[in-house]
């Protein structure tokens, strides 16, 4: 799939949805609802983000919880330089498609520090290495797991923070 804007400088990104589907089983428990479709919401927030790329340009960015596509993050770091981009989910098959989403889209993007990764927010392990990193979190609607939140602020992942 692509995606295109009409409204300010962005290249048109090439997304991949994943071919499975998901069962009723998997959406029990831990969030799997990244990998079902890129959410309006995830759209809303590329949609600001570019109406308001000067505010990011030359910034280090995190998107936390961007599903299958982190098409937000994505499209940011296609419009403008970022120092670093780093594009997560809570869940294997989500950051797997990322990876494979900023790969394809590695000629359209204005950083050469970019990354993905499965983040998980009560696992520190998982995620020492980005505390103080990131000049901005972005994330569309991925707090509706209230047992994360403490677990996300202790994090301090923003560089003013730390």
């Amino acid at each position: 799939l692509q995606y295109s804007w009409m409204h300010g400088p962005c290249p048109e990104l090439r997304i991949r949805h994943l071919k499975e589907s998901v069962s009723a089983s998997e959406m029990i428990g831990f969030n799997n609802t990244g990998n079902v479709c890129v959410w309006p919401s995830e759209e809303v927030l590329a949609h600001y983000l570019l109406r308001h790329q000067h505010l990011f340009r030359g910034k280090s960015i995190c998107e936390l919880g961007g599903g299958m596509t982190c098409l937000a993050g994505l499209a940011l770091g296609a419009a403008v330089p970022l120092t670093n981009l780093v594009l997560t989910d809570g869940n294997d098959r989500s950051a797997d498609n990322i990876e494979c989403v900023l790969t394809t889209n590695a000629d359209r993007l204005q950083t050469s520090s970019r990354s993905s990764r499965c983040l998980l927010w009560n696992r520190s392990c998982a995620y020492e290495d980005l505390c103080g990193q990131f000049d901005f979190l972005v994330c569309a609607d991925c707090f509706f797991f209230t047992e994360f939140h403490y677990a996300l602020v202790r994090r301090r992942l923003l560089s003013h923070l730390a």
